[in-house]
């Protein structure tokens, strides 16, 4: 701590916590990104399921980057968060022009179509 000249005032040094300014920094840009995605201004709800989403993923980001630094992370975790992810954001997905499981040929029709015409 130090003392200014001439006052009782305790001046306190900044401290900050890097990563935790890094990763709110991150949450916010994928926030505004997901925000922006959306092509019209998010409603109360849509809002709060983009943060939630948004801070999902730099937890997952987080996760991956443990394991290329060769830390041990519970794979269940990180398979429940990513599937968490892959809900919140297909919620967000606007109803109209969403693809359906019968939408398009299967695998399997496309094979049988394939050896049809072979013959």
């Amino acid at each position: 701590m130090t003392f200014s000249e001439g006052s009782d005032r305790t001046e306190r040094p900044a401290h900050r916590r890097p990563r935790a300014t890094r990763a709110a920094r991150r949450q916010r840009e994928l926030a505004d990104g997901l925000a922006r995605d959306l092509g019209h201004e998010p409603s109360t709800g849509e809002r709060a399921l983009i943060e939630q989403v948004a801070g999902l993923v730099v937890v997952r980001e987080a996760m991956q980057q443990a394991v290329l630094r060769g830390e041990l992370v519970n794979a269940a975790e990180i398979t429940k968060i990513s599937g968490a992810v892959t809900r919140c954001l297909n919620s967000l997905r606007p109803k109209v022009g969403r693809r359906t499981a019968s939408s398009g040929p299967s695998i399997l029709d496309a094979i049988i179509a394939e050896r049809r015409g072979a013959r």
